[in-house]
């Protein structure tokens, strides 16, 4: 809905763990680290290599996912695109993209510290 804003620091990642990953109903929460976390409402898409092979795009109630292989793994690259795109890329090959999906509402939210950054 709003895009990423032009300043959004996506290297801030870099080097972190995921670890932690909370499905609820209508969200899915991505913990790396007590004041750094994505919250999606909307869609992602999990890639088992960087080039998109293997990759799954998953909605919000998520059934099922193979995302949960992720924790304990280190994020090597983060990208951030003014369209609202953000691929996180781990040290394992793996990629994790959160897309703005939805034109009529927020499809995932960044907390970096005390900032809520809303996509």
């Amino acid at each position: 809905m709003y895009g990423l804003p032009d300043d959004f620091p996506a290297e801030v990642f870099v080097g972190t763990t995921l670890q932690e990953i909370s499905f609820l109903e209508y969200q899915v929460r991505f913990f790396f680290g007590e004041a750094l976390a994505i919250t999606v409402e909307a869609s992602f898409s999990h890639a088992t290599d960087a080039s998109g092979k293997g990759m799954t795009v998953h909605y919000v109630p998520v059934l099922s996912s193979g995302v949960m292989a992720l924790t304990g793994h280190t994020v090597s690259a983060a990208v951030g695109a003014r369209d609202g795109t953000l691929t996180l890329t781990f040290d394992n090959g793996n990629a994790l993209a959160f897309y703005d999906s939805t034109p009529t509402y927020e499809a995932y939210s960044i907390k970096i510290g005390q900032r809520v950054i809303i996509v």
